[in-house]
């Protein structure tokens, strides 16, 4: 028969603690041993699991056919197949975090701009530009992610001031490049098309993103109460949305963004905006598969 002492240890202990109001608690808890692990006690479950990669010779192989460095550079022929990478631009207020698939977010200062949960298996969060031809109703991301094309060829370059995203999809070309201003508190994007084909191409040019505008902790908690409190208004020519977030407490800061699309033609071209994400999402749907290019 066998009797476990410290079972009974323990339950006198117990009983001695209650006794005495938690003097054995706060006699343990005051060793300095003790007290260096005190978080591990706590048990608490981890927000963010970071993940480890171990790389065998056949990633190693497949990094170098599909990823070339240079002291200023790095070009990801592949980024769906590459190991994952990402590029940090920023003037010292404003940054912007982007991967090799075009996902990412925007911050201002301890603050975040746009909605970013990081996924070790997909990029489906950042600001993104889409493409829909209007002959074919085909539409795909101008970047790797979210929405891909069927034989599309992709290659992204990340440099220190910049990042540069090209795609192909059939005869038509885009390229993507995006900065940091260094005069203010903003990021750019620049989106240039080439034609390859013999016949003429209608494209539309769309781009979203999904905004926090206040702390990211907060919003990693509870995403869909965050987003009660961004308040957006368009522009009446729709060439400006403007966001804001409503204050819950007096010592909020004030942050407004101004979201806005320009070309060399001028302001006459045509031009939607729509700050619904139902509308623009739809219901039980994600961003690969928006109703807003049904």
């Amino acid at each position: 028969q066998n009797y476990m002492a410290h079972h009974s240890g323990m339950s006198i202990a117990a009983v001695a603690d209650a006794i005495f109001e938690g003097r054995l608690r706060e006699r343990f808890h005051s060793d300095p041993v003790i007290e260096s692990a005190e978080l591990l006690l706590q048990e608490k479950a981890p927000r963010d699991i970071p993940t480890a990669t171990v790389r065998t010779e056949a990633d190693e192989r497949s990094k170098d056919e599909t990823e070339t460095e240079s002291p200023d550079s790095r070009v990801i022929l592949d980024p769906i197949k590459a190991l994952r990478a990402t590029n940090v631009m920023s003037n010292g207020r404003y940054s912007v975090m982007v991967t090799a698939t075009g996902s990412g977010y925007s911050r201002f200062g301890e603050l975040a701009v746009t909605r970013w949960q990081p996924d070790p298996s997909e990029d489906r969060l950042g600001s993104y530009i889409f493409l829909r031809d209007t002959t074919t109703g085909d539409w795909w991301s101008a970047t790797a992610e979210p929405k891909r094309a069927q034989g599309e060829r992709v290659q992204t370059l990340f440099g220190d001031d910049k990042a540069s995203f090209t795609k192909s999809v059939g005869s038509l070309r885009s390229e993507v490049e995006c900065i940091v201003i260094s005069e203010g508190n903003g990021e750019g994007r620049r989106i240039t098309l080439f034609n390859d084909g013999a016949t003429d191409r209608h494209i539309e040019v769309t781009s979203f993103a999904e905004l926090v505008l206040g702390n990211e902790a907060s919003d990693n908690a509870h995403p869909a109460f965050s987003k009660m409190f961004v308040e957006t208004e368009i522009a009446p020519n729709n060439g400006a949305i403007f966001a804001t977030r409503r204050k819950r407490d007096k010592n909020d800061p004030d942050l407004t963004m101004v979201h806005f699309v320009t070309d060399p033609s001028g302001p006459s071209r045509d031009a939607e905006a729509e700050t619904d994400r139902r509308a623009f999402i739809g219901r039980g749907r994600t961003i690969a598969d928006a109703v807003a290019f049904d």
